[in-house]
């Protein structure tokens, strides 16, 4: 599934999106700091940013916005400040530990490739508003800045991954016509 596909049509057949797992927070693969959480990686060798936010907006509640305006995607479970999406480029891994003295999840970027071709980056994605159009067989649209990237391009900085509001955005992009604005990366 390419960005131009899941942007194209959220609701492509191979957009398959399970919520329910969402609700299981505490296993071993999914700590308290990834619930409402979709992972993706090869973000930047495949194109993989469109797909990652249409993900995330398929996650998004359907509700109305200023001036009774329809956002969300039907299927949505959480509200748009809920749903979360971490993209991991080629040869990068995101070492999540247990912070005893925060009492916090704590991520830092690693990579086993010290001349990557590529950045070698993780990117944390959310919404700050539901899709204005998220409709089986239209493009997906989504508010200009809407949709905030944060960066991690460096193994020295650690993150709080319980709130990322902590971390500055990267881009604030928007979505339309199925089409994302400006580049993300």
């Amino acid at each position: 599934m390419t960005s131009a596909q899941a942007l194209g049509n959220p609701y492509n057949r191979y957009m398959t999106l399970d919520p329910a797992p969402l609700s299981s927070p505490g296993g071993f693969v999914t700590p308290p700091a990834f619930a409402n959480t979709i992972m993706d990686s090869h973000l930047d060798a495949r194109d993989r940013m469109g797909r990652l936010i249409t993900f995330v907006s398929r996650l998004v509640v359907p509700h109305t916005g200023p001036g009774s305006q329809p956002l969300g995607c039907a299927g949505g479970v959480l509200g748009n400040n809920a749903a979360r999406g971490i993209g991991l480029n080629v040869e990068t891994a995101l070492l999540v530990e247990w912070d005893p003295a925060t009492m916090r999840y704590i991520g830092r970027r690693v990579t086993n490739n010290p001349a990557p071709a590529t950045e070698s980056a993780v990117y944390f994605v959310s919404v700050s508003q539901g899709p204005t159009s998220c409709v089986a067989g239209k493009p997906l649209a989504i508010g200009a800045s809407a949709v905030q990237i944060r960066k991690l391009a460096d193994s020295n900085t650690v993150i709080n991954l319980s709130d990322w509001s902590s971390f500055p955005i990267h881009r604030s992009v928007g979505v339309m016509s199925g089409v994302v604005s400006p580049n993300p990366y």
